[in-house]
């Protein structure tokens, strides 16, 4: 690659241009010591780097934690609600037994 080729290069990465060979070829050219060029690729080589290995197996457990804690909460609110539902038939019944009671005294007594 001759200079003239760099030079424009160098311009479509600063324009956010490049297409992933041509940052793969500017982050192997060499440039000067310590220029913030060779300290951004040296940053992401790092990080390339420090992705671990079972990334799909740690992801895949979080994604399965995330929906066991989800259908804990959905299985606390049916549950919720299923006690208030047999609470209300319960005193419900009790009431209506009771109006029912009072009904049939008042009709003996006439």
């Amino acid at each position: 690659m001759n200079m003239e080729q760099e030079d424009r290069l160098d311009e479509l990465y600063e324009q956010g241009l490049t297409s992933l060979e041509e940052e793969q070829a500017l982050s192997k050219k060499q440039f000067p010591s310590r220029s913030q060029r060779n300290l951004w690729f040296d940053y992401i080589r790092l990080k390339r780097n420090s992705v671990p290995d079972d990334i799909e197996i740690q992801v895949w457990e979080r994604v399965k934690a995330e929906q066991h804690k989800h259908r804990k909460i959905l299985i606390s609110l049916i549950s919720t609600a299923a006690s208030i539902l047999i609470i209300t038939a319960f005193a419900a019944t009790n009431i209506w037994s009771e109006t029912t009671k009072e009904k049939q005294e008042n009709d003996s007594s006439l």
